[in-house]
């Protein structure tokens, strides 16, 4: 089990003890998330095509996977791929959305996307497809994406959104350096992004050699900055 804790904007958060971290910013997990993934990701530009591919790199509690839900364009499609080798159990992430004094409007739909059915996709609503992998994100790679996708009657040539949360660098350093982010940026398309609450010197640094455009925009509460990389 989680330590739940409350942040400032009155959502809340879980402490993993193992780590010593929490899930999301104790200056607000839900302001952060909408700001860092949903307006500086989602919904940072058009994407020019009915189908938006979104990998999610630490599933963590949901709550990127239900704004997205919750935001997603009405007149296009979503396929969300999240990656979490240690995923929460159902009845803890219910409970966690519980506590929210205003919870996402599509929680309903924690359970259906914690299904996992062998790495296809379910339909969680109409438009919006969703596989959670329980595995590493350097242990895929497009082939495994072709396989997953190779049942659906749709193009596949990459991710075109990456939501990249995995916890702090401090933390988990495997996460974040040159490696890694080669192993995700070959499982990219062509004129992707990828958004991140981390604005480390050497992430940024780390992107720029794999070939990112890299911007520092401004982060949500308590963080100067935050990190969009165009590929």
């Amino acid at each position: 089990m989680h330590q739940l804790i409350k942040t400032n904007d009155g959502s809340f958060t879980l402490y993993n003890e193992v780590l010593d971290e929490t899930y999301h910013s104790v200056n607000g997990a839900l302001t952060e998330s909408l700001h860092v993934f949903i307006k500086n990701g989602l919904l940072y530009r058009s994407f020019e095509k009915n189908e938006i591919h979104i990998l999610e790199v630490g599933f963590g509690t949901g709550l990127n996977a239900l704004l997205t839900l919750e935001h997603k364009p009405i007149n296009q499609k979503i396929y969300y791929t999240a990656i979490e080798p240690y995923p929460l159990k159902l009845e803890e992430n219910i409970a966690y959305f519980e506590h929210f004094a205003k919870a996402p409007k599509k929680v309903s739909a924690i359970a259906s996307m914690l299904q996992n059915d062998g790495n296809g996709f379910n339909e969680i609503e109409s438009g919006f497809y969703f596989s959670l992998l329980t595995q590493t994100v350097q242990s895929l790679s497009m082939a495994d994406h072709l396989l997953r996708y190779s049942e659906l009657d749709i193009f596949f040539n990459g991710f075109d959104l990456v939501y990249f949360d995995a916890f702090a660098p401090q933390k988990q350093s495997e996460m974040w350096n040159l490696e890694t982010l080669s192993s995700v940026s070959e499982q990219m398309s062509k004129k992707s992004l990828l958004t991140s609450y981390c604005a480390q010197g050497q992430f940024k640094r780390n992107l720029k050699t794999l070939g990112f455009n890299v911007i520092g925009v401004e982060g949500p509460p308590g963080k100067r900055e935050m990190t969009i990389a165009l590929f």
